[in-house]
């Protein structure tokens, strides 16, 4: 038998991959077994589509975080801005008018700013917190599947929407969100 690829050589050995007889020179040790050139060639260009995609998940991971973080950001100016005006114009409408102009001023950023913050915070806690939940809620519910034909499934399901919505807001405001938040924060600087 004749080498495949070299037509004056004798074959040593046949890829066990596409049958093609080989000699010495061309068969190439793919770890376990012994392979011809083209076969070999094919075998590299698989890894390095497979080290592509690998790469390209990736990056869409890290896209995916950057941008839910800068939401995050958006979402908790947002809530600022509206809570300080909000606080801002009751302060203003409550404060009496003989009152000196310094305690409407400081009454104002005191207040305002540490409620505003407040506002802005549970909100922003809220933005990364609550999805875990939901997301909890979709699989149940997925898996309660016909389940829900029964009205009293139903009313259990309720039950179970509103019990983890508020356990929902409970734990991301008191850390949850915070935590999601740093989750995400690593895997836009690409440490996952």
């Amino acid at each position: 038998m004749r080498c495949f690829y070299h037509a004056n050589r004798d074959a040593s050995g046949i890829c066990p991959q596409c049958g093609r007889a080989a000699c010495r020179a061309c068969l190439r040790d793919a770890g376990s077994i012994v392979i011809c050139p083209n076969c070999a060639d094919l075998r590299i260009k698989a890894t390095e589509a497979a080290s592509r995609q690998h790469l390209n998940d990736r990056q869409a991971i890290i896209n995916r975080a950057k941008r839910q973080i800068s939401v995050s950001h958006v979402v908790f100016i947002a809530a600022f801005a509206l809570s300080a005006s909000g606080i801002a114009g009751i302060f203003l409408r409550g404060t009496p008018v003989h009152a000196p102009l310094s305690a409407h001023i400081s009454g104002i950023a005191f207040n305002g700013l540490t409620g505003s913050l407040s506002v802005a915070y549970s909100v922003w806690s809220m933005y990364w917190g609550i999805p875990p939940f939901w997301r909890f809620l979709m699989r149940a519910r997925a898996r309660m599947g016909i389940m829900l034909v029964n009205p009293f499934m139903w009313i259990g399901f309720f039950f179970l929407v509103m019990v983890s919505m508020i356990a929902g807001v409970y734990a991301s405001l008191f850390g949850s969100g915070i935590f999601q938040y740093i989750k995400r924060w690593k895997l836009a600087v690409g440490r996952f």
